[in-house]
């Protein structure tokens, strides 16, 4: 029998891949803001949506529904001002949370690149953000298809459009949300930011193009670029004085603008080594 200490190997690290630490932040991320609150701003959304798509479909003038009968969320700003108390509720805290606690130096330290840490923050906001804005028009699309009160024609083409406006939507709300949360190392700073600077800007917008009967600076209105879309992707043939299509654009690039601010501020986020 041998009196000699006896040796202990550890085994192998296997380094998980990317996709997998991507993955494992944004589920984290979802269960950290499934909140009470959240859900009962988007069960208030889809109770107003859906009602309001379905009553505008059955109580359609003679001829029946049409592609523009589902433009009615959109005719007031109450939908897009839910969205963005989702997007409010959701972002706040994104990335501020942890630039507070100071974990994002520990999730950087690791072998996670910025780039998919930011990826993940910004997917989970908008998957919240897209329940808001696209499901209550799906779900009511859907109610009206299960009654037989349209055709199956009509309701693909309401889905798409309800979808093309609702992913420039959330690519805009989304930019926004994650851009000023990782400003911020309080949450409640950054929501009111975001909730703050959005309605400065509707405001601003709609004031001073009141004023001066310009129409170039009511492309800075956020609701007003999400109406301007809704009008052309749902062919109402009205003639605002925002072009659809560069309505469209105009969400998608400033959506991805600062998506990429907030990754060049998270660039000079100092890690510490574990």
């Amino acid at each position: 029998m041998s009196i000699s200490a006896p040796r202990y190997a550890a085994g192998p690290v296997q380094l998980r891949g990317r996709l997998h630490r991507t993955l494992a932040i944004l589920f984290r991320e979802l269960q950290e803001r499934a909140g009470a609150g959240t859900w009962f701003v988007m069960a208030l959304t889809y109770a107003t949506v859906v009602l309001t798509v379905v009553l505008g479909a059955l109580f359609a003038p003679p001829g029946g529904a049409s592609l523009s009968t589902f433009y009615s969320p959109f005719s007031s700003p109450a939908w897009p001002f839910l969205v963005l108390i989702v997007t409010t509720a959701v972002g706040s805290g994104a990335i501020a949370d942890d630039l507070g606690n100071r974990s994002i130096t520990l999730y950087l330290s690791r072998p996670i690149h910025l780039t998919d840490y930011l990826a993940a923050k910004a997917s989970a906001v908008g998957v919240f953000i897209a329940l808001a804005a696209i499901g209550p028009g799906v779900a009511g699309i859907v109610v009206l298809a299960g009654l037989g009160s349209i055709s199956a024609t009509l309701a693909l083409s309401a889905i798409g459009a309800f979808i093309a406006v609702g992913l420039v939507t959330v690519v805009f709300f989304t930019g926004l949300a994650v851009a000023l949360s990782s400003l911020s190392t309080k949450p409640l700073y950054a929501g009111v930011g975001i909730f703050g600077a959005t309605f400065a800007a509707e405001i601003s917008a709609e004031t001073i193009g009141g004023v001066t009967g310009g129409t170039s600076i009511r492309y800075l209105g956020p609701f007003q670029d999400v109406q301007a879309a809704a009008t052309g992707a749902f062919q109402t043939g009205a003639s605002g004085t925002i072009d659809p299509l560069g309505a469209s654009f105009l969400l998608l690039g400033a959506g991805i603008l600062l998506l990429l601010g907030a990754w060049i501020r998270l660039a000079r986020v100092e890690v510490v080594g574990e």
